[in-house]
């Protein structure tokens, strides 16, 4: 009897990566019982046998769209299997997750963020998957070494990752130009990017807000610093020069209008089309570089990517797992008889 398992869902599910990768997602909180939108109840397939998954993902329209249409083939492929998808944006995501896990009912399939691996990883709430790619279930051959090692913890593989990316600039180049602002994003600096929001404010444009735990660690590179120590167990620098020199920075641009106010970020799901940038109120937004393509559909327009502010860019940036896809460990359907 041929053993199958459920990875090669996993594996399918990369093929999106290129495609509307994001860390906002639509706002609606949707949970769809499979790709065909049946709302049969998991007791009506279990007669002949077949399979339920639930499959969660955070994202913005565009990743929507594409991981619908896979669980679709999929489901075409596999009729005896029929797939939950449950999906939202990227803060929504995490508070729906993590009192699943508290239950133990977290879903068969999870998007996971590298951010949040040893959180689910770290209390055995996901199963390693090196079972899976020593076997060649999961085909990892044409991927490189260092970057199924980006979803290991401790030894065991916890995620496979689907792409990587970096942090970069997004930015309306046209909006700029008409404004008389010329970015080279190769060689600019803080203090550009201060003179360039000065500027743009007096259009009525604003930038994004810069999310604290990614840009204030990357600063922090610049400078040959750290936001933690090797082991994780204290902050990896010791002059609070650096911390007052950034938030002074961010507070001065925050008092003179040059973002939105928090309250208004506050009841913001974080999706692409909720974006400044793609709304046409803003000019700019510092985020992954995989967020260029659904931003860009989002604003229905030609948009630009660059590098973030300096100097020493280099230093401060890395590449990471733009996502990663996992298997709980509560899954009853790891693996499965054809």
């Amino acid at each position: 009897m041929k053993r199958k398992v459920f990875t090669t869902l996993i594996s399918a599910a990369m093929l999106i990566s290129a495609v509307g990768c994001s860390s906002g997602g639509q706002s609606n909180n949707s949970s769809t019982p499979g790709a065909s939108g049946s709302t049969a109840p998991a007791a009506t397939a279990a007669a002949k046998g077949d399979v339920k998954l639930r499959f969660s993902w955070w994202g913005g329209q565009s990743r929507h769209d594409y991981t619908l249409k896979l669980i679709e083939m999929y489901e075409q492929q596999h009729p005896n299997v029929k797939i939950d998808a449950e999906y939202s944006g990227f803060d929504d995501y995490w508070k729906k997750l993590a009192p699943q896990a508290a239950a133990n009912q977290l879903p068969d399939i999870i998007q996971m963020d590298i951010s949040y691996l040893s959180q689910y990883g770290g209390k055995d709430q996901l199963e390693d998957l090196n079972q899976f790619t020593k076997s060649g279930v999961i085909d990892t051959s044409a991927m490189a070494e260092a970057a199924v090692k980006t979803g290991e913890l401790n030894g065991k593989l916890y995620g496979m990752p689907t792409g990587v990316n970096a942090t970069g600039t997004i930015f309306d180049e046209d909006m700029l130009k008409k404004a008389g602002v010329n970015l080279d994003p190769t060689k600019w600096t803080w203090t550009d990017l201060g003179q360039i929001a000065q500027t743009m404010k007096g259009q009525g444009k604003i930038m994004d807000h810069m999310r604290y735990d990614v840009f204030f660690p990357y600063y922090l590179r610049t400078q040959g610093q750290h936001y933690f120590n090797n082991d994780g167990t204290a902050l990896g620098y010791t002059d609070n020069k650096y911390f007052i020199d950034f938030w002074t920075q961010y507070k001065k641009w925050y008092d003179a209008g040059y973002m939105d106010t928090l309250d208004k970020v506050a009841l913001s799901k974080g999706t692409p089309e909720e974006n400044p940038v793609a709304l046409g109120t803003g000019f700019m937004t510092m985020a992954w570089s995989n967020q260029f393509i659904p931003l860009q559909a989002a604003a229905k327009k030609p948009l630009a990517i660059g590098g973030l502010p300096g100097p020493n860019t280099k230093d401060g940036l890395y590449m990471k797992p733009s996502m990663l896809l996992s298997i709980s460990k509560s899954s009853k359907q790891k693996r499965r008889s054809r």
